[in-house]
């Protein structure tokens, strides 16, 4: 059996996979299992074909990738939204065939083709959509790791594809191609978030407080009466007070839902 077999029989199975190649000769694939594509489209703009519902995940991704880069005390690699494309590409088809392995053709394709000097490609997949969790998952496998420490690449492009059965399953795919260009194709960015034109969507903001609405006038009528707020912020006195001798509940206000304390006021006017 030769060495490349050998490699990609160990290999089946698993969730992620590895390959790179130096110079202009074929990709050497160094594990698993999808079918080359079908003829590419080249887009108007860079980016454009995109799958902008994966934005968090590409992003995650990317920044995942350059964080992990930092802390080896590695220059950051770029994004690039052409690459993106190509990479989302083959999580598409891995997606939609269930067949996972490399892309046999990515460092030829016309895309990127005789603009390199070095390449490689990892993908994953998952049964849940966190794109850092797909970092997590090369971190933890050498290869992948070797790949993303290289100090040689200078850019990548993220595809994330994600499918889910009838039951609601989900299954997500990711793939990361990464070049050193000696001139890179049309869409360079120094981030995702560049490219997508913002950072990750900030929260939403807090509703506004309910209007708090005190009691008009007394409504405490004795030292026996108890004050409490319930769920929905209303102020109730369980009490002895006016017209209550069998401790009855009633409402004295109202938009005390945040109230931590209720302090009232000299009752009895004493």
């Amino acid at each position: 059996m030769s060495k490349l077999k050998a490699l990609m029989s160990l290999a089946l199975g698993a969730s992620v996979a590895a390959a790179a190649v130096v110079g202009p000769a074929p990709a050497a694939l160094a594990a698993v299992q999808p079918n080359q594509g079908a003829g590419v489209v080249v887009p108007l703009a860079a980016g454009d074909r995109l799958n902008t519902a994966n934005k968090q995940q590409i992003i995650d991704v990317f920044n995942g990738i350059n964080k992990f880069r930092a802390s080896k005390g590695l220059e950051p690699v770029k994004f690039n939204a052409t690459v993106s494309e190509l990479s989302e590409d083959w999580s598409d088809k891995m997606a939609s065939t269930g067949d996972f392995k490399h892309n046999p053709g990515y460092a030829q394709d016309p895309r990127v083709a005789e603009r390199w000097s070095n390449a490689g490609e990892i993908i994953a997949y998952r049964t849940d959509t966190r794109g850092q969790g797909l970092v997590d998952q090369w971190i933890g496998s050498p290869g992948h790791n070797r790949i993303m420490s290289d100090p040689a690449y200078d850019t990548i492009g993220v595809g994330i594809s994600i499918k889910k059965d009838a039951n609601g399953r989900v299954k997500m795919y990711g793939t990361v191609n990464f070049f050193k260009f000696r001139t890179p194709p049309a869409g360079q960015y120094d981030t995702a978030s560049a490219f997508f034109g913002s950072t990750v969507s900030a929260p939403a903001p807090a509703p506004a407080p309910a209007a708090v609405r005190a009691p008009a006038g007394p409504s405490i009528q004795s030292a026996g009466d108890i004050v409490a707020v319930d769920q929905a912020g209303v102020l109730w006195n369980y009490g002895i007070g006016k017209n209550n001798a069998n401790s009855s509940a009633w409402k004295i206000g109202s938009g005390f839902g945040n109230a931590k304390e209720v302090h009232v006021a000299d009752w009895n006017a004493d």
